[in-house]
């Protein structure tokens, strides 16, 4: 059993057996807590997200040379359709600085998001260990193709060039859009209602 981001939390040394249900409580660690209202938000239509891959620390970007903004897609129980990004610029008011923005700002629906499409699949006979077909993977046919992709319950690294032109502090946002429109982080109408925050990475450009 794999258990990413939950190593040391989520144990299998006391596992006994493993049952096979369509319940969707299992994969919502809180959904039973307060009848969900507390909990997961397990009706939520959008389990999609992506993060930021964060370089804390790293050198300057000289201006007009392209940064590799990059991150991770985790495909939830909608499938995603693409991903996004928002580049914020330095306010000449603040010294060349981005002004401050809240989680819940408006900007983020409004903002000028930029598409950009998910990375296609891999050759998967390539990529698995030798042994394993293709077709014994959840979401991929007898003929080794996925169904759809990115496959159900899994994540996909991509990275797109991002040109900045003029020097200061930028902030580039990434969001995931599943396939019925919805964009990342709505809806979470509940707390503890699943991972769905806007990552951000940080660039100083001279």
């Amino acid at each position: 059993m794999i258990v990413p981001w939950a190593h040391g939390f989520k144990s299998v040394k006391f596992l006994q057996h493993i049952r096979l249900t369509n319940d969707y409580r299992p994969n919502d660690t809180y959904a039973a807590i307060d009848g969900g209202v507390e909990g997961n938000d397990p009706s939520s239509v959008q389990k999609t997200y992506t993060t930021v891959d964060h370089i804390d620390g790293g050198p300057a970007v000289p201006a007009g040379q392209p940064v590799v903004f990059s991150g991770v897609l985790t495909s939830g129980r909608t499938p995603a359709s693409h991903l996004e990004y928002w580049v914020r610029g330095p306010d000449p008011k603040l010294g060349g600085r981005v002004a401050p923005l809240s989680a819940n700002n408006p900007e983020f629906v409004a903002g000028p998001w930029v598409r950009f499409e998910i990375p296609p699949p891999p050759n998967l006979a390539e990529v698995l260990p030798a042994g394993t077909a293709p077709s014994q993977l959840f979401g991929v046919t007898a003929a080794g193709v996925p169904s759809r992709w990115p496959l159900p319950f899994s994540f996909i690294a991509w990275q797109v060039p991002v040109t900045l032109a003029q020097p200061g502090f930028y902030e580039i946002y990434a969001r995931a859009v599943d396939v019925a429109g919805n964009a990342q982080p709505e809806p979470r109408p509940y707390y503890k209602s699943g991972r769905n925050s806007v990552d951000r990475r940080r660039v100083h450009v001279v």
